[in-house]
């Protein structure tokens, strides 16, 4: 799928959702919107160039013991125009208490320094209960921002041209 404001929306009646298999291009805001919390599983997922990675804003009265697991995602964020201003955002939006996170065997990359959602990325990390093998790429210049240095321990942090190497490998590897 390409060039798509949200590429799922998670509804109030999908727990257990399962996305799996998918290759999602230029998504100009969440490549999975779950501001439901429901919990659900998404597996062998090429997101290739989202806003937000995934929304877990919630909105109504969600299920605040939601639980989401991720395995084999590379997910990378892009930058988009945002009230005048090219920015992206993280890899979860949040409000509120997130859901408890499951990552595994994944690569996040990330090209601008200039995010929405900040504040939260204390909040976002420490969500993350289970978390094994994973890599976040820095494909921007320089140093990553610092308060990419909270990522949890279960994430090599990896930068420059080496960055942008490893992105391409796992991207063509994922697509072949």
């Amino acid at each position: 799928m390409d060039r798509l404001w949200d590429a799922f929306r998670i509804g109030k009646r999908s727990q257990g959702f399962e996305i799996r298999n998918a290759w999602v291009t230029n998504t100009r805001d969440d490549c999975v919107e779950n501001d439901f919390l429901m919990s659900g599983k998404i597996t062998n997922r090429l997101f290739d160039g989202c806003f937000v990675g995934i929304s877990l804003a919630p909105r109504g009265k969600p299920d605040r013991r939601a639980e989401i697991e991720m395995d084999r995602v590379l997910l990378r964020l892009k930058a988009y125009d945002y009230k005048g201003k090219v920015r992206h955002g993280l890899p979860f939006k949040l409000r509120g208490k997130p859901p408890k996170l499951t990552i595994r065997n994944s690569v996040f990359a990330a090209e601008n320094g200039n995010i929405i959602g900040a504040p939260y990325v204390e909040t976002l990390w420490k969500s993350v209960e289970r978390c094994s093998n994973n890599v976040f790429l820095w494909l921007g210049e320089g140093e990553p921002p610092a308060f990419y240095g909270l990522l949890p321990d279960c994430f090599q942090v990896v930068s420059g041209s080496t960055a942008t190497a490893v992105w391409n490998r796992v991207r063509e590897n994922w697509i072949n």
